[in-house]
């Protein structure tokens, strides 16, 4: 019977960026002993020589036999795929941990996993919610099954920079596709195991699927500028303690995403004053 659980960074930049993640998981009792990266090579980076590290290109998640999200941009809505990759790889793990390269936690990793591991969830993630919860959710409009649209009872969404999940639930997960399933990763995962009646928690937050002694414990509800876990905009430096952070990344690559959100924020207040 599987019992082992890996533990996945998934990174397509340099080990300056995933490097930090790297130390902090080779220093967990939990996690050292079962760590693989996950290397996506689209964006020309070369991997290190490093016997942990999984290399991987659309040509090889193309194996799977399975649809690529709207054209196959692993870092849109497809970043799930590298971990369906490594279960065939190496099946004789139970269960997943997938971690993007830019989440930071503050406090001890194996407090962290250990509390987590105890739950019997098929999958653990973060802020999740359903259709009625967040109806003007832009992901929504994407999930299809069999090209027509999913009914809003089964629709869930979670946030997903880290994130376990059981070798059952990719079972799963994979077999919907030859059902005709389809969508962002982040909404197409949580809604299926939802129609397949597979148990799903939340580590933190106050949302329906977090547990009493797990409200606000590694992530805390609020407006997003004050939380430390979210989509954006990126932290440099990760202060509080005993909490996860998301996006964490360089100051020159901070940098440049804030000089972007406020071209984009200019782009749309000089539209609306043209229309």
């Amino acid at each position: 019977m599987l019992s082992k659980t890996a533990y996945l960074i998934l990174t397509s930049g340099s080990k300056k960026q995933y490097g930090p993640l790297l130390e902090d998981l080779e220093k967990s009792r939990a996690a050292s002993k079962d760590l693989y990266i996950l290397f996506d090579l689209s964006l020309g980076h070369v991997p290190p020589d490093d016997e942990r590290i999984i290399a991987f290109d659309k040509d090889k998640l193309a194996t799977l036999n399975l649809p690529f999200f709207l054209g196959g941009n692993v870092g849109f809505g497809n970043t799930h795929l590298p971990l369906l990759y490594f279960s065939q790889l190496k099946p004789h793990f139970s269960h997943f941990w997938l971690i993007e390269d830019d989440v930071r936690f503050t406090g001890n990793f194996d407090v962290f996993f250990d509390e987590l591991n105890s739950y019997d969830h098929h999958f653990i993630s973060s802020k999740i919610r359903a259709y009625d919860d967040t109806p003007n959710f832009m992901m929504w409009k994407w999930i299809t099954r069999n090209d027509q649209k999913v009914s809003d009872n089964f629709k869930l969404w979670s946030f997903n920079p880290i994130y376990r999940i059981s070798q059952k639930a990719i079972d799963t997960v994979q077999a919907s596709y030859a059902d005709g399933w389809l969508g962002h990763f982040e909404v197409l995962i949580p809604s299926i195991l939802n129609h397949r009646s597979l148990s799903m928690m939340d580590f933190g937050g106050n949302g329906p699927y977090t547990p009493k002694e797990l409200i606000n414990k590694y992530y805390r509800s609020g407006k997003t500028l004050n939380e430390t876990y979210r989509y954006r905009p990126p932290h440099v430096i990760p202060l509080r303690k005993n909490l996860l952070y998301h996006p964490v990344k360089t100051f020159s690559k901070a940098l440049k995403i804030y000089r972007r959100m406020i071209w984009l924020k200019y782009k749309a207040i000089t539209s609306k004053t043209k229309t």
